[in-house]
């Protein structure tokens, strides 16, 4: 109940009072579920100064993408981007390999008792 005041006493605003209820159920729901708050907390702090600089990039070269290829230190980074992409799913697949095989594993060890 604090915080519902608080958050309308700030501008006197019902829309934020909705929208600290929305993002205190995503909170929630992202917690229960296992996942980490800060990466979305990060991107959503970080994306509108990203979206500044791709709009600003893509002015200087007339809307042509391969301004982001033609720099060596920009594929460089670019190519480090996909690698670690791929390692993450990479080891997402081995995680869900090792957890069917333990599942068989338990199942095996099931048939043996009986």
């Amino acid at each position: 109940m604090f915080c519902i005041i608080g958050v309308y006493e700030v501008n006197h605003s019902i829309v934020d009072v909705w929208i600290m209820l929305i993002m205190g159920i995503a909170g929630y729901l992202l917690r229960k579920f296992g996942l980490d708050p800060a990466p979305l907390v990060l991107g959503l702090v970080i994306s509108p100064t990203l979206e500044m600089s791709l709009r600003q990039s893509l002015i200087m070269s007339n809307g042509n993408w391969t301004i982001f290829f033609q720099r060596g230190i920009a594929l460089a980074l670019l190519a480090l981007c996909f690698a670690l992409l791929a390692l993450a799913a990479l080891s997402l697949i081995r995680g869900r390999k090792d957890w069917r095989s333990r599942l068989a594993d338990a199942e095996a060890a099931d048939c043996a008792v009986e």
